[in-house]
């Protein structure tokens, strides 16, 4: 059985990881917006996905279940660490260093610029895109 600071060091874990990665995505979000609608590539309409208020309780009862899961013995609590500050930071510049390329090359449908016949071989196709 969990100790109520184990479990509250999980949460804040939790919570700090997703503030973390959704501040990420809603920063990148002016490098990657959609094409303009008179693109004729466009296959077909995307529908809308879950609001961010269902993908935040989604996450929650997810989390919570996790922990029930932990403090029953089913398995332990997840080890989550992204590495020391200094790294994580590094990490981050370097996402946020490449998002204008990363929107270039999406925005020519270039994504495949990893591809080699070598690597064919050894991993999937969807490693290499």
């Amino acid at each position: 059985m969990l100790s109520p600071i184990e479990k509250a060091s999980y949460a804040a874990r939790q919570s700090a990881r997703v503030a973390w990665y959704m501040g990420h995505y809603f920063a990148s979000q002016r490098f990657h917006k959609a094409k303009d609608e008179t693109d004729v590539r466009r296959e077909k309409p995307r529908s809308r996905g879950p609001s961010i208020e269902a993908m935040f309780g989604d996450m929650a009862n997810l989390f919570e279940r996790d922990l029930a899961n932990a403090d029953k013995g089913i398995y332990p609590l997840p080890r989550d660490h992204d590495g020391a500050p200094p790294r994580v930071f590094s990490t981050s510049r370097k996402y946020f260093a490449d998002l204008p390329a990363s929107a270039e090359r999406k925005a020519e449908r270039r994504g495949d610029e990893v591809y080699s016949p070598e690597l064919k071989k050894d991993l999937p196709a969807y490693f290499l895109q």
